[in-house]
């Protein structure tokens, strides 16, 4: 799928930057709320989808929002000084806490790449279907 690499990639550079280098710990576990946010709301709208357009245009919205808040969390971890041991804690709790919603959120995902028809007859197949694969 076009989510799992991206997300993986990202918790990964997250994870293994944390001992080396961050701009700061309140802004990483800033970046990562917001990503959970976003992961949040993707979960909420991939579960209820229909295949409606303002639906398919809502996706659209939280797949950009969720890339752009993984690339400044990505960008943030590897421009940033050396954590504390208690501020990489807090950090790796927040990834531990994130990590199972990524996962719902991939399961909805693959349940809707099986709504393709869906997205299509809405006039964002080609849109939709790219960032969903």
């Amino acid at each position: 799928m076009h989510f799992t690499t991206p997300i993986i990639l990202s918790l990964l550079t997250l994870t293994t930057s944390l001992p080396l280098q961050q701009r700061s710990a309140t802004t990483l576990l800033s970046d990562i709320s917001t990503i959970s946010g976003y992961v949040s709301t993707l979960t909420s709208d991939a579960a209820s989808y229909t295949g409606g357009l303002l639906q398919s245009l809502g996706l659209a919205i939280t797949v950009d929002s969720l890339e752009s808040s993984l690339t400044t969390a990505t960008s943030d971890a590897t421009s940033s000084t050396t954590f504390s041991s208690t501020d990489s804690d807090s950090i790796l709790a927040a990834i531990t806490t994130l990590t199972p919603k990524i996962l719902t959120l991939l399961g909805d995902l693959d349940a809707i790449v099986s709504l393709y028809d869906f997205f299509s007859e809405a006039g964002y197949g080609l849109e939709i279907g790219t960032n969903i694969y």
